[in-house]
């Protein structure tokens, strides 16, 4: 909501090409971190949850930075929706952790 729209001023092929690169060396290890916990805490929900946001990722939300960096602006409006998609997902899976953990105990 904040940076995607930005990209309708500055989406020239080498800032977007550097934004992506800079966001997959921050996001990869928290992601990589995210599936070991689901796996370890073998929630099937949590790991549903999880799954599906790799696969909105790789699927729809990498390709659609890919065809920003060509300068097809069109594909933020995309990286928009999907991003909701996954914040989504993220926020049931927050909720979902913290009901796994009060139970635990």
């Amino acid at each position: 909501m904040v940076q995607l729209p930005l990209f309708r001023i500055a989406a020239r092929p080498d800032f977007v090409k550097a934004h992506r690169r800079r966001n997959t060396i921050l996001m990869a290890p928290p992601m990589l971190v995210e599936l070991v916990g689901a796996v370890w805490l073998w929630q099937i929900p949590a790991l549903a949850l999880v799954l599906a946001i790799w696969i909105v990722t790789f699927v729809w939300y990498i390709p659609a930075y890919s065809r920003l960096a060509q300068g097809h602006t069109g594909a933020i409006r995309q990286l928009t929706a999907w991003h909701w998609v996954r914040t989504l997902c993220w926020t049931v899976r927050a909720a979902l952790l913290l009901w796994i953990t009060g139970h635990r105990g």
